[in-house]
């Protein structure tokens, strides 16, 4: 065994070391009371400082110096947050994510299709579909997203993405965006009305 297969192996090791007691906590129950205004709250904080603490001990895991992972998955390769218990846990530890819905927009376009993609998260899904349609402009508001997002179309040579650091809106203004390291692809406009955070 050549010493980079024997890294590979350790580290694969140390994500599903890290990551296998990340599972939903028994707060299932918690979500059925949808007319309970008291509960709703408690449990969605209580999920989101749980899932936070799992993340950053992850994180802590590989060291402070460590910004993305190389994933070989299946779309594609993908640079990914160590920190994001979603869409990088799934490219990480099962090798893809949403291919599922790769599936279900390929059989609507071509290769002659032009795609815009608003909420592009990382590439997870632009990637492969740049390589069935001719060109994907790929919108992205969060900036740790987008610097992986710019990496991912590097590391995939997608020459035919366009990438664009901007929040999607209906006219022009400025925005309170909030961040949510735990899941990046949560990351979103601060609501008006936000009664959980």
């Amino acid at each position: 065994m050549s010493f980079l297969s024997e890294k590979n192996d350790q580290s694969e090791q140390l994500n599903r070391d890290a990551l296998s007691d990340i599972r939903p906590y028994r707060f299932h129950r918690l979500r059925r009371l949808e007319g309970c205004t008291v509960l709703k709250p408690l449990y969605w904080r209580a999920y989101f400082f749980l899932q936070n603490r799992k993340s950053k001990r992850f994180q802590r895991s590989l060291g402070d110096d460590v910004t993305g992972l190389i994933v070989d998955a299946k779309n594609g390769r993908f640079a990914v947050d160590p920190a994001d218990l979603e869409v990088g846990a799934k490219l990480r530890l099962h090798g893809a994510y949403g291919l599922d819905e790769v599936e279900r927009i390929a059989a609507l376009i071509n290769e002659t299709s032009s795609v815009l993609v608003v909420g592009s998260h990382i590439g997870s899904l632009v990637i492969p579909i740049a390589k069935i349609c001719s060109k994907v402009v790929a919108v992205e508001a969060n900036p740790h997203n987008y610097r992986l997002l710019e990496t991912n179309i590097k590391l995939n040579d997608a020459t035919n993405v366009e990438p664009h650091h901007v929040a999607a809106s209906g006219k022009e203004e400025m925005i309170r965006f909030q961040m949510n390291t735990v899941n990046s692809g949560g990351s979103k406009r601060v609501p008006v009305h936000n009664r959980y955070i």
